[in-house]
């Protein structure tokens, strides 16, 4: 497989191999079992080889399985949105969010970052928000604001990555708190996925948010 070597997407390495796999897999139920070839279970099994690879890469690499053991755990990721369309992961995008929150009287602070899958820079928003009664509502605005972004962009296949394990496993086992607020953002939140084709949502450690809360630091625009 010297092609592999001369591609340096990893979104197109991953896809191509899948697609492969899944052809190689339903070869051996039609040599083997007798069954009659169908292109829909092929597909399917291509999806299901895609969703073992997807989130794995971001940044500098911190997000890599090999380096973090904690990224295999399935508490720390939420797939949203996953409709099999090989043409839109091959051009997948990157938000790394982060909702700076300190107590209801101080002003949160709301970032996003996109960036491609050669970690190029594609846009970063920062703003401030008044009157969030708790973080977690910080946590939600910022990732609502960027899969609300992504939909506007006409982007496909985004993954999302926070440092907060409860909006990962609020939005994993839809359990949503009591808090109205918070069931408003969730139900935005559902409603924009269903416009892409792929949505991951992953709990990545503080290091790899870092940029993000560099960012909030220094955030003046307020909104309400």
């Amino acid at each position: 497989m010297g092609w592999i070597e001369q591609v340096h997407d990893t979104q197109i390495v991953i896809q191509s191999i899948a697609i492969l796999w899944a052809i190689w897999l339903q070869r051996n139920q039609v040599v083997f079992h007798h069954n009659s070839p169908n292109i829909e279970n092929t597909l399917e099994e291509a999806r299901k080889l895609v969703d073992m690879f997807s989130c794995l890469h971001i940044g500098n690499g911190a997000c890599s399985t090999s380096e973090n053991n904690q990224d295999t755990n399935t508490s720390n990721l939420c797939i949203l949105q996953n409709v099999l369309d090989i043409g839109s992961a091959i051009n997948s995008w990157h938000f790394i969010i982060d909702g700076s929150w300190k107590s209801p009287t101080d002003n949160a602070r709301i970032v996003w970052i996109c960036l491609d899958n050669q970690k190029q820079l594609i846009k970063r928003q920062a703003v401030v928000k008044t009157s969030l009664s708790h973080a977690l509502l910080a946590e939600a605005h910022a990732c609502l604001d960027a899969i609300r972004w992504a939909v506007q962009q006409e982007m496909k296949h985004i993954n999302v990555y926070t440092d907060c394990q409860v909006l990962v496993q609020m939005l994993q086992q839809q359990r949503y708190q009591e808090h109205w607020h918070i069931f408003t953002l969730v139900q935005d939140i559902l409603a924009y996925v269903k416009c892409l084709n792929y949505v991951c949502l992953r709990k990545v450690d503080r290091s790899v948010i870092q940029p993000a809360h560099n960012t909030a630091k220094n955030v003046t625009t307020t909104t309400t």
